[in-house]
């Protein structure tokens, strides 16, 4: 008896350490965001143009994720900085959001970085984001999540 539970203990460290190799591997970790951005628009106004990339994936998967905005002047491209953004994640065809409020920090040169972007189930979502300060004007990222 003592060598079947020896074998089973064996066994059982065997799959947890394959379950684990190549760990590291994987996605990048959030906040981490690829070169390349996902997509770019234009607020609802006009007066912005917003680059967005997401992390740890793009598209962006199921779950937590991170946003980065590149937010600049539509009509010259200068970063436009000190904005105050109201983000809310938002599934329409659901007609709901989350209760996860996500946190929003700017790198004072017209980068912001929004985390806790909970898109907790699968199809379309938006980033209903609201500019506020200098300009006031809207837009809403949309991601696609399997």
């Amino acid at each position: 008896m003592i060598r079947i539970a020896s074998k089973t203990a064996v066994a059982a460290v065997l799959v947890l350490a394959c379950g684990c190799a190549g760990a590291d591997e994987g996605p990048s970790a959030p906040g981490t965001f690829p070169s390349e951005s996902y997509a770019t628009l234009l607020s609802d106004g006009g007066e912005l143009s917003i680059t967005v990339w997401t992390a740890p994936e793009q598209p962006p998967p199921r779950g937590e994720i991170a946003v980065k905005l590149a937010v600049a002047d539509a009509a010259s491209g200068a970063p436009v900085a000190g904005l105050a953004l109201d983000v809310v994640p938002w599934m329409p065809v659901m007609g709901h959001g989350t209760s996860v409020v996500p946190t929003v920090t700017s790198d004072g040169k017209g980068t912001y970085l929004i985390e806790h972007v909970n898109l907790f189930m699968p199809g379309r979502w938006e980033l209903r984001t609201h500019f506020k300060d200098d300009v006031d004007d809207r837009a809403s990222p949309i991601f696609d999540v399997p």
